[in-house]
């Protein structure tokens, strides 16, 4: 069990700093398409073009249920049980007929699995 959840917070980390890294490298894109010097008609004698705009999307914040049984590693059915019983994240509302699990509470759920198990 703990080695279970030792590889649940691993994968959970590991998404977040995936996640982080992407964010990061959208922001490095996004600065260098802008950067005045680098869209320029003509560097150095030659005609060059860059975009003016990068299109970057953002890490996801949030997780489906679809996809958050395989992230955890817990069933459809025990995730709700862990639910009534306070012992795993409440969904959010994104829309009158949608809910997710924010990435960040999973984390802390993780790491509070983690804890527990370390006493």
């Amino acid at each position: 069990m703990k080695g279970d959840i030792d590889g649940l917070v691993a994968a959970l980390s590991a998404l977040i700093a995936q996640q982080q890294d992407i964010a990061n490298l959208a922001v490095r894109l996004q600065q260098h398409a802008l950067a005045p010097d680098q869209n320029a008609d003509q560097k150095d004698g030659v005609r060059i073009q860059r975009p003016m705009f990068v299109s970057t999307t953002a890490p996801p914040l949030f997780v489906r249920m679809k996809d958050l049984p395989a992230m955890v590693g817990i069933s459809r059915a025990e995730i709700y049980r862990k639910i009534a019983a306070g012992t795993f994240p409440r969904p959010v509302t994104l829309g009158t007929r949608a809910v997710a699990w924010r990435i960040a509470d999973l984390q802390a759920w993780a790491n509070t699995l983690q804890v527990q198990n370390a006493a």
